[in-house]
């Protein structure tokens, strides 16, 4: 019995991320940068009874007319969904009035998208007690917006 449970433990570890589900892999960062990137800064802490998971993917080339270009991405869990929902609310005030402001349908149970369609793009997606944030500064013709859903719909749907 023990043989043939660690075979499907292993075999089962080949098969399974290896990260948790509300990480973002450096494969789906390099899918909306348009570019190599790699993981610069990453942090894991609890806080105020949930989670916080943090981290910035930053592309590898860099030039005076192509200037390096970073993803920020953050997952919070939150002791009850009332927070949750309290936060989420207050983020899409401070967005919704401004122009490229976009609701998102389907993609958790409410999620928005911000860009100003030369600087950044943004979204900010809530599930039950918990959000993600998914930030590209330095936006270009290589960031891909439809990638920027996709994997925040990706995401969302791990958690």
């Amino acid at each position: 019995m023990k043989i043939i449970l660690y075979g499907l433990i292993s075999i089962f570890s080949l098969v399974a991320p290896a990260i948790g589900g509300h990480k973002i892999t450096q494969q789906e960062a390099t899918r909306i940068l348009g570019e190599s990137c790699e993981l610069s800064e990453s942090s894991s802490a609890s806080k105020n009874g949930g989670h916080e998971y943090k981290c910035k993917f930053l592309t590898k080339s860099s030039t005076v007319d192509n200037p390096q270009k970073a993803l920020y991405f953050m997952f919070d869990s939150y002791e009850n969904e009332a927070e949750a929902i309290k936060l989420y609310s207050e983020f899409q005030k401070s967005n919704q009035q401004q122009s490229g402001y976009e609701t998102l349908s389907g993609v958790g149970e409410e999620a928005f998208f911000h860009s100003d369609g030369k600087n950044f793009c943004l979204i900010i997606a809530r599930k039950k007690n918990e959000m993600i944030r998914l930030k590209v500064n330095k936006f270009s013709e290589k960031t891909s917006i439809a990638e920027l859903k996709a994997v925040a719909n990706d995401i969302i749907n791990r958690i």
